[in-house]
């Protein structure tokens, strides 16, 4: 199990229901619900940035190997979604393809399988730089990982969401 957050705005949402993102410059994974793994102090940089200090944390626990996921951090998933980029610049459907699209693509031809996704963004963001450098060499280690899970959809997480507990701001 791994705790994951959600920042939502407390100007539009104050709500324990986990807020569905569907503008396309925000929902880089596709529609649904995205949560930041593990570490919530980037789900308040997240609510500083992105909500002007006026958000709410919501925590949960949700388990990696939970079926139907895609991990974007795993080989074999990243081969399933470059295969189909690949798929879609040979037919020439698009010039540039989206992660969104390719994994929209991807899961019409999984039937709809994967009901999650998981990837890495760090380096998305130079203010949460908090690494350490690998020897002399120019990359280094991220001690925030910035990575994001996606629930495309709430039928298959409903019990989950309704487990989400608000850590911030609490309440006295």
């Amino acid at each position: 199990m791994t705790k994951i957050y959600q920042a939502s705005s407390l100007r539009k949402y104050n709500t324990s229901v986990p807020v569905f993102c569907s503008n396309a410059n925000n929902s880089w994974l596709g529609k649904g619900y995205y949560f930041w793994e593990a570490f919530i102090e980037v789900a308040h940089w997240w609510g500083k940035t992105h909500y002007y200090g006026s958000y709410c944390i919501y925590e949960g626990d949700f388990n990696l190997t939970t079926p139907n996921g895609l991990d974007l951090s795993r080989g074999e998933d990243i081969q399933l979604l470059r295969g189909v980029v690949n798929n879609l610049k040979e037919r020439q459907i698009k010039r540039t393809i989206t992660v969104a699209q390719a994994i929209a693509a991807l899961n019409v031809i999984f039937n709809n399988q994967f009901t999650w996704v998981r990837a890495d963004t760090t380096g998305c963001s130079n203010e949460l730089t908090n690494s350490i450098p690998y020897g002399n060499h120019s990359i280094s280690l991220s001690l925030t990982p910035q990575i994001q899970i996606c629930f495309l959809n709430e039928k298959d997480f409903k019990d989950f969401f309704r487990s989400l507990t608000k850590v911030h701001p609490i309440q006295s």
